[in-house]
C-alpha cells in the first residue's frame, strides 16, 4: 500500500518502523537530526537536487527556487532520477 505522510510526523525511523507493510512518500521538516548538513544548506542554485541512499529509502534535497529547499524522503523510490520535462516548466 501507497501512502503520503506529513512532514511533522515523518521521519527516517518511522520508514524503518512501517516500512516493511507501507510504501511511504513525504516531505520531512529540516529541523530533524537525521538529515545531513548538505540537506538543509540554502545556498544551492534552482533546480539542484542532492540525493543519499539507504537499504529501504532515498532522501532527496531539492532547491525549487535560488536559495530555497525541500527534503523529500522516499521508500518506494532506489534511483538517482530527475523528469527533464518537468524540470523545464516555469515555477511560480
Amino acid at each position: 500500500m501507497d501512502c503520503s505522510v506529513s512532514a511533522f510526523y515523518y521521519t527516517y525511523s518511522l520508514v524503518n518502523h512501517l516500512g516493511q507493510n507501507l510504501t511511504l512518500l513525504g516531505t520531512v521538516r529540516k529541523t530533524r537530526k537525521e538529515l545531513p548538513n548538505e540537506f538543509v544548506l540554502k545556498k544551492r542554485t534552482a533546480f539542484e537536487s542532492v540525493f543519499a541512499f539507504t537499504e529501504d529509502a532515498t532522501f532527496v534535497s531539492y532547491a525549487p527556487k535560488t536559495n530555497k529547499t525541500a527534503v523529500l524522503l522516499s521508500a518506494m523510490h532506489n534511483k538517482e532520477e530527475i523528469n527533464a520535462e518537468n524540470e523545464k516548466r516555469s515555477h511560480r
